[in-house]
């Protein structure tokens, strides 16, 4: 668990700190998080889209662990308790689950963090290879009201630049 704390301490100063452009992937190597890329939203500015790319036991760079931030100024104080809550989510027009991952207090609001599971990053640059723009909606269900606890339940992130960010990260992966 604490591990799972350190990570995202050091995930959320690495965002704060990361030189960004604008509706644009980049990708950055953080010491104590690893190679990330990651954009901005263009619904709610600060929500990002990230993409960790694991090293293997081998040296090898190939599998992306998929995040989403979510901020909310909703303020409903039971949203610290949301940790490892299961959310329905539509992305890329499918209905999927992801896990809400340390809720916290941030700014006015409160920020989770959606953890999205592993995907290889030849198979996400072949899926988003197309997309000018990757939607996600979170979605109400008789298990979670997402809405109770959101007051903006949708977020769109720019492809721009995807995959030369992904191949970016994938270096920086390598050589550290």
């Amino acid at each position: 668990m604490q591990i799972l704390i350190t990570f995202f301490v050091l995930f959320f100063s690495f965002s704060l700190f990361a030189e960004w452009k604008e509706n644009t992937w980049v990708a950055e190597y953080n010491e104590g998080i690893g190679s990330i890329a990651s954009v901005n939203g263009l619904v709610t500015h600060g929500d990002r889209f990230y993409v960790r790319v694991i090293k293997s036991d081998t040296g090898s760079c190939e599998l992306g662990e998929l995040f989403f931030s979510f901020y909310t100024a909703k303020n409903n104080p039971d949203i610290l308790n949301l940790n490892n809550q299961i959310v329905n989510v539509s992305f890329k027009d499918e209905n999927l689950n992801g896990k809400i991952l340390h809720p916290n207090e941030f700014l006015l609001g409160h920020r989770v963090i959606i953890w999205f599971g592993y995907n290889l990053l030849d198979e996400l640059i072949e899926l988003y290879k197309n997309k000018e723009t990757l939607k996600l909606e979170l979605l109400d269900t008789n298990e979670f009201q997402a809405s109770k606890y959101f007051d903006i339940l949708i977020n769109e992130w720019s492809t721009n630049n995807f995959e030369s960010a992904i191949y970016e990260a994938k270096e920086l992966c390598k050589s550290n």
